[in-house]
């Protein structure tokens, strides 16, 4: 009987492994090509295939897993154990333990997409103060920089150093953005593209001439943070905008890398089997759907090889500039896009979730993967982030939050942009996330928010 229900279950179900930066529905952020199977007898085992060329697993009614890769090497490793635990600690030791996040991360964070002004940041810090809702760190999203390019800050954020101050005065930190794309423009006196273009540490296209896509900025290029001397280049510009903001973290967002062109602004050499291989996939039968060309090339690589390490790289280089910005402190990074080890630097975030009840329902099952996969700092957008959220899901998705702990589920979580026009008496939302956090005081040291509103 159970092999029927497993046959009926599984036929014909496919993963399909190609970081795209999308909303839930297609291919996601990461990619970790690992199963763990738990046997009638209690026992289980895993496979890893160490892999990060695109692919699909597919299991099937026999029952049986076939792997489908258009590249790489097949480097296979199984775990057998007593119980699914053994399987992950073995998987983990293989692939390299979780970071030991700082203390105050654990904490309860507040973000949003969609402050203004530091004058608003302040108002929702003096709100949540008022309301008795407390949290530990606040954040900025891409507005705080001065025409979404990295490593600057806009005009509207002049005093945005001041309330960094304020913040660590009062016990709290603060975690600001950065996407990898850089803003290209061959006229202007941008110094992060200046210097990059030097130090040639940005993709390059088929032609060898810099591969460009566009991102909020506008036209940008890439890091390749597989090469030696862009990690020397992150640091040093990480360590410029520090000296401007006394940040604490780094969360990195658009790492797949996400483009808004298919491939590069000028398309892509289409008649080159590695943009059209035999085989896709990817989604919408283009692997080159949102990011870039297959044929980029990445100085010791070609991007058809190295897209789903992408992420991976990005995290390890910020890794490696807070070790040297702040020595002796741990690390804190938050990161979209990920790959088999990620967790060995970055906690994670299961993306742009839409503001319902079924992602509310999906975002356990990620949640709970994403721990199999050695990357146990990870939770979802409390309220959600695209569409028009309400009270009763805000709450309901508050309270999910506070118990996902009890299945040793450390949750963190990034409240974006979940829009609260609709979510009526907000008391009931400022108490639910009050509750919340008097409950995980209770079980673990994590606490969730989202901010709602500074009006009743």
């Amino acid at each position: 009987r159970d092999k029927q229900w497993y046959q009926r279950r599984v036929r014909g179900c496919t993963s399909k492994l190609l970081n795209v930066g999308s909303i839930p529905g297609l291919n996601l952020y990461g990619s970790h090509p690992f199963y763990l199977n738990l046997e009638k007898s209690g026992r289980a085992n895993g496979v890893l295939l160490l892999n990060s060329n695109a692919m699909d697993i597919t299991l099937t009614k026999d029952p049986a897993v076939t792997w489908t890769t258009i590249g790489g090497i097949l480097d296979f490793s199984v775990f057998v154990g007593e119980s699914p635990l053994e399987v992950a600690q073995l998987y983990t030791a293989r692939i390299g333990r979780p970071f030991l996040p700082p203390v105050w991360s654990l904490g309860y964070h507040l973000c949003r997409w969609g402050y203004n002004n530091t004058a608003y940041m302040r108002s929702v810090l003096d709100d949540m103060v008022d309301k008795a809702v407390p949290f530990d760190v606040q954040w900025n999203d891409i507005d705080y920089m001065s025409a979404e390019q990295d490593f600057t800050v806009s005009s509207r954020f002049s005093d945005l150093p001041d309330h960094v101050a304020h913040l660590h005065e009062l016990g709290k930190r603060y975690v600001m953005i950065l996407d990898p794309a850089i803003f290209f423009n061959s006229s202007s006196d941008y110094l992060p593209f200046q210097s990059g273009l030097a130090d040639d540490v940005f993709i390059r296209n088929i032609s060898n001439d810099l591969l460009i896509g566009k991102v909020w900025p506008g036209n940008t290029v890439f890091p390749d943070f597989l090469f030696d001397k862009t990690v020397d280049w992150w640091t040093h510009w990480l360590t410029y905008l520090h000296k401007t903001l006394d940040f604490d973290g780094v969360w990195i967002d658009m790492n797949e890398p996400e483009s808004f062109y298919d491939g590069s602004v000028s398309g892509c050499p289409w008649e080159d089997a590695l943009e059209q291989p035999p085989y896709y996939p990817g989604v919408r039968n283009r692997l080159q759907w949102h990011t870039l060309c297959m044929t980029a090339k990445q100085h010791q690589y070609l991007h058809y090889n190295t897209h789903n390490l992408y992420g991976w790289s990005e995290a390890h280089a910020t890794h490696s500039a807070l070790k040297t910005l702040r020595p002796g402190n741990r690390t804190f990074i938050l990161a979209r896009s990920t790959f088999v080890g990620s967790g060995r630097w970055t906690a994670h975030w299961t993306g742009d979730v839409h503001s319902t009840w079924s992602d509310l329902a999906a975002s356990i099952p990620a949640l709970i993967n994403m721990n199999l996969f050695g990357m146990p700092m990870v939770g979802a957008d409390i309220c959600g982030f695209d569409g028009d959220s309400n009270q009763e899901l805000c709450i309901r998705w508050s309270q999910l939050g506070a118990f996902l702990s009890l299945l040793s589920q450390p949750q963190y979580t990034i409240c974006k942009a979940p829009r609260t026009d609709s979510l009526g008496d907000r008391r009931n939302v400022y108490n639910t996330g009050r509750s919340a956090e008097e409950i995980q005081v209770g079980v673990v040291p994590v606490r969730i928010v989202c901010e709602v509103s500074r009006k009743w």
